[in-house]
């Protein structure tokens, strides 16, 4: 993305205004944002905006809070694990015991 400009949008509110920027967006940042930029299928559905169209982008795929998610899910799985890791390494050292009687 290219910022190619800087403007001010009203609010709504008296003597209050946004900051909104002039830029110019590949296809593939924009396919990137709406999280379709991964498969052929979903690049060819992807319906491309017109010029005049509104393009909600603050309503983009949640990158961050997918990231979020991964890494809790990630941090729980590993707690449960710590907490039976030393029975599974009694069970392994019992099993690997009972099969060197055998041979």
């Amino acid at each position: 993305m290219k910022v190619i400009g800087v403007t001010e949008l009203p609010t709504g509110y008296a003597h209050s205004t946004n900051t909104a920027f002039i830029c110019i967006v590949t296809k593939e940042e924009l396919m990137k944002v709406a999280d379709k930029a991964r498969y052929y299928e979903e690049r060819e559905r992807f319906a491309f905006p017109k010029v005049g169209d509104d393009y909600p982008i603050a309503e983009g795929h949640d990158f961050r809070n997918e990231l979020l998610a991964a890494t809790k899910a990630m941090t729980e799985a590993y707690t449960k694990f710590a907490a039976v890791a030393p029975l599974a390494a009694r069970f392994a050292g019992i099993v690997a015991e009972k099969e060197g009687e055998q041979s």
